[in-house]
């Protein structure tokens, strides 16, 4: 027994050391918790005592590093779901939520989230220290309903109204301004004062009719880009679409007047 003891304590302290250096050499290749294991070795009684409290500091500063995240998924409309399994590359990571805190090493992770066949990938980067980071994601709602929420009726963007208001309030004021025009005109032809007419009066008719093109011109334009709103409005109950531009080109339409 006496002659063993000493190749014993030779294969313990070698044991030791090789733990001690490949601590360190985890930890710089940031991996913490291999390295942690490591540091367990090196950190036994029977090690020599210079390396347990060596090994036991960095045990106790390793600790605190590690970074642990809490998994987590719901449904659509909010509520938690636990039937999930979370994988990271091949190692399995949950084979179900339950809301405990998970240990990763720092660094980029990606985790993928699979129920019933659906899957949903995320990519976080950890941080050392980082405690209960929070990881969720939301997977689709419940099958779509048969009727009126499926059918494809479009949830039509505020631009649609507002702009077909312009293009209609700009062709009103253009029927308007330009049927005063016309009038005063007419009013002027039938006193025959051309081309002594006064001219306040025949200001007052190229002011209308100057009203009148530009209310056009705004109406068209109003009218022109409503169907790119409606269009571009997403449809519910259904996939979006690529946004479908649809423009109108107005015609130059003018009221003109000679005096």
């Amino acid at each position: 027994m006496l002659a063993w003891g000493p190749s014993f304590a030779r294969a313990d302290d070698a044991a030791c050391i090789s733990a001690h250096v490949e601590a360190q050499r985890l930890e710089k290749a940031g991996k913490a918790r291999a390295a942690r294991d490591a540091l367990v070795t090196c950190a036994k009684p029977e090690c020599p005592a210079v390396l347990v409290t060596e090994c036991s500091t960095m045990l106790v500063e390793i600790e605190g590093s590690i970074p642990t995240v809490v998994l987590s998924a719901k449904t659509a409309d909010g509520a938690d779901v636990g039937d999930v399994e979370v994988r990271e590359g091949e190692r399995v990571m949950a084979s179900r939520l339950d809301g405990k805190a998970l240990e990763v090493d720092p660094g980029e992770h990606t985790f993928r989230f699979t129920r019933g066949g659906a899957e949903q990938a995320v990519t976080v980067i950890v941080l050392a220290g980082d405690k209960n980071r929070a990881i969720s994601v939301t997977f689709g709602g419940p099958a779509k309903a048969v009727g009126p929420a499926s059918s494809g009726e479009r949830a039509i963007s505020p631009g649609f109204w507002v702009s077909g208001a312009v293009g209609l309030a700009g062709l009103a004021l253009f029927a308007g301004l330009g049927g005063a025009g016309l009038a005063k005109k007419g009013e002027l032809d039938e006193r025959a004062c051309r081309p002594d007419c006064d001219s306040a009066d025949v200001d007052e008719v190229r002011g209308l009719f100057l009203g009148a093109d530009i209310a056009l011109g705004v109406g068209l334009a109003g009218l022109a880009v409503a169907p790119i709103f409606y269009f571009t409005s997403p449809v519910r109950g259904g996939d979006a679409r690529g946004g479908l531009s649809l423009g109108l080109a107005p015609t130059a339409l003018t009221l003109e007047g000679t005096f």
